[in-house]
């Protein structure tokens, strides 16, 4: 597979009929993770070879979302793939070479979730100020 990563198409047929922990599917989700990285907010080769990975890898509608060209105190970026079984949408982490991404790193505290999880305050208030609104359309599409 392309940029070194596994076998996408092999991994992705992971036992989806069990809850249990899977190193299979622990692998793929990791992969995933890490194509969040690819620059495909800057570089249209990055795009292309995210959406043709993950194309090849059984998702048929991939949607990407960027909010740092935006003027925003929010520098979010993440991927939305679905296939026919399950959807992935992946978050790309901090970036050292963002203040955007650091300020919100700095606020550490807790927000608490509507399923009553926790998740760190920066990037709660950068999804919800920010990514949500891009975002949150594509999943209530999921749904129809």
């Amino acid at each position: 597979m392309d940029g070194g990563h596994l076998n996408l198409r092999n991994l992705l047929e992971f036992p989806k009929h069990r809850a249990a922990y899977s190193d299979r599917t622990a692998a793929t989700m990791a992969d995933l993770a890490d194509m969040a990285y690819w620059k495909f907010e800057d570089e249209a080769e990055e795009k292309t070879r995210l959406e043709e990975t993950l194309r090849a890898a059984g998702f048929d509608r991939v949607e990407t979302f960027d909010t740092g060209d935006r003027g925003l105190k929010s520098d979010t970026q993440a991927y939305l793939a679905v296939g026919s079984q399950y959807a992935v949408l992946a978050f790309r982490g901090t970036e050292v070479a963002s203040w955007a991404d650091i300020r919100s790193d700095l606020n550490i505290r807790l927000s608490k979730t509507g399923s009553g999880g926790g998740v760190g305050t920066g990037f709660f208030n950068a999804y919800h100020d920010h990514a949500r609104a891009m975002i949150r359309p594509k999943i209530d599409d999921l749904k129809t």
